[in-house]
């Protein structure tokens, strides 16, 4: 792949995440339709003259999250991040982008085993339970339970057994209680969000939007089935993240690409808390220079019961995602720190 090549794919990128869907179709005419499939457009899509119009227009109709201030991405961790001079349609937004996260929680993850096979010839198994992605989407059933147990129960009466419960062993179970939570919290979009832009010190305190905010936004960028992803093995001792492996994903945020991680737990180590979390402060550039670094080749994905039935063992999951070498270049090419395009460059 050309670098003249890479740096429209950038463009066409950041064209899509700021919804310039104009400049989006005329770049996308000078690009080969083979570089678009997985690096711009979902790599499940049939790409050529006639479909890119149909698959702009799709992406124009969604509503969701476009873009999160990089400011909060450093501070997310910290315990006073919270909420503040959130409008209506922002606030509506993240409830759009999470109603979509759970479909695609759905359709990508819900009772599946992925296999990941790296260029370094390891396989990973990886899975994202129901348990956390209660957690992923930005929402703490353990302080839940701890401080705000009353708040809770009063705003949703439906949670009372649940609050109840012991959090591993619920993990455990893999049940759908808080799966099925993320969409009560859904249907009480409307009070959540008049009490958010009132300044309701114990809704911010319960909810902390622009904390769920930002790990939907997130989330919903951190498919490593949709293009190829960097490994860190051996994830550090040090830090509050903890796993064996990172998958280093990248993301358009404004006009700068930035990067997140997956941190998972070996799934058979650990079959129901395979997946830690998402890395949510900022993941520096030269931390990721300073590490060793694989990348994904090919993923398989097998239905979770029949793994556990015994109907097929792990060797013989089959491949069904095999990345391009157009796919593969490119992400290398982002993960080496190569920046085609200027940060002083305006875009428009």
């Amino acid at each position: 792949m050309d670098y003249k090549t890479i740096n429209q794919l950038n463009k066409a990128r950041i064209y899509l995440a700021n919804r310039n869907f104009d400049q989006l179709y005329k770049i996308c005419k000078e690009i080969p339709y083979n570089a678009l499939k997985g690096n711009v457009f979902d790599r499940d899509c049939e790409i050529n003259k006639d479909t890119i119009p149909l698959i702009i227009e799709e992406a124009r109709r969604k509503r969701g999250i476009k873009e999160i201030d990089k400011k909060d991405l450093k501070n997310l961790s910290k315990t006073s991040f919270r909420a503040s001079s959130m409008g209506e349609s922002e606030l509506n937004n993240i409830f759009y982008t999470m109603e979509s996260n759970l479909e695609l929680f759905e359709n990508k993850f819900e009772n599946k085993i992925y296999k990941i096979d790296t260029f370094q010839q390891k396989s990973i198994l990886v899975s994202i339970e129901m348990c956390s992605l209660f957690h992923l989407l930005g929402f703490n059933f353990i302080e839940w339970q701890k401080n705000h147990k009353d708040f809770i129960n009063k705003l949703f009466p439906e949670f009372e057994n649940l609050m109840s419960r012991n959090y591993k062993e619920i993990c455990r179970s893999n049940d759908r209680s808080l799966y099925d939570a993320l969409h009560n919290i859904i249907d009480k979009k409307d009070e959540i969000i008049y009490k958010t832009m009132a300044n309701n010190k114990a809704m911010d305190t319960v909810m902390n939007m622009k904390k769920v905010k930002i790990k939907n936004f997130l989330f919903q960028r951190s498919v490593f089935t949709s293009s190829p992803s960097g490994v860190i093995h051996n994830t550090p001792k040090e830090g509050y993240i903890k796993g064996d492996f990172y998958l280093i994903r990248d993301f358009i945020n404004n006009t700068n690409i930035e990067w997140d991680c997956l941190s998972f737990k070996n799934y058979g180590s650990n079959p129901h808390r395979s997946c830690e979390s998402l890395l949510f402060n900022y993941f520096d550039r030269n931390d990721i220079n300073s590490r060793n670094k694989d990348y994904t080749k090919s993923i398989g994905v097998i239905d979770k019961d029949d793994l556990i039935k015994g109907k097929c063992s792990i060797d013989e999951i089959p491949t069904t995602i095999e990345f391009t070498p157009n796919e593969i270049e490119y992400m290398k090419y982002k993960l080496n720190g190569n920046k085609p395009i200027s940060k002083k460059k305006k875009i428009r």
